[in-house]
């Protein structure tokens, strides 16, 4: 998370997708690569740097292993971000995440 963290406040879109490097056989592109530089940067205006963040847990009520954090950034205040795993390795994320558990988690921190 430390590296997100510091790679996306650096604005460093290459380094990001270099932490969720594609499966092999599988032709899934990473989201930062995706965009194109108006929208990646229209996601930092509205966001914000990440100030401060803290593990908060694994939701298992999701079928992937999602692995959330409680995110406190700039523009948008307090927000779970989640990062999906598979193999060991980071699969995705989602910036703004929710389900029942991650609610109850947030709450209870």
């Amino acid at each position: 998370m430390t590296r997100f963290v510091n790679y996306y406040n650096a604005r460093s879109s290459d380094k990001i997708c270099s932490l969720f490097p594609p499966p092999k056989n599988e032709e899934e592109n990473c989201f930062w690569n995706s965009l194109k530089p108006d929208e990646e940067k229209s996601i930092y205006d509205e966001f914000g740097a990440i100030k401060k963040y803290e593990y908060l847990g694994v939701d298992t009520t999701d079928p992937e292993k999602v692995i959330v954090f409680k995110v406190l950034f700039a523009n948008k205040g307090v927000k779970a971000l989640s990062f999906n795993t598979k193999d060991q390795k980071f699969k995705n994320f989602r910036f703004d995440t929710s389900s029942d558990l991650i609610e109850k988690m947030l709450k209870q921190r």
